[in-house]
């Protein structure tokens, strides 16, 4: 999308790419959910914004990067071993 006239991406747009990427990798929701949750025009704008974050991902170098992305990845299992644990002994 552009903005002003500038042909870059916009904050909402690399903001819902990311918010697409974790939603597909720590929620069991089918991609058609997550476009109509989103208010996206079908599941393949669900596919499309998870593989270029997850090419990008596997693409980065960055070191401050690679760290926070594998922090995030903790914190997420974290969370869900919590759930989990949680769930079971209900």
């Amino acid at each position: 999308s552009t903005h002003l006239g500038h042909s870059f991406p916009t904050r909402r747009s690399s903001d819902l790419k990311l918010v697409v990427y974790f939603a597909r990798l720590y929620t069991p929701n089918p991609t058609l959910s997550l476009a109509q949750f989103l208010d996206l025009k079908d599941h393949s704008s669900i596919s499309k914004m998870y593989s270029s974050v997850k090419k990008m991902l596997e693409e980065e170098k960055n070191p401050f990067v690679l760290s926070l992305r594998e922090e995030i990845k903790n914190r997420l299992n974290e969370l869900n071993d919590k759930k989990t644990a949680f769930n079971s002994s209900e």
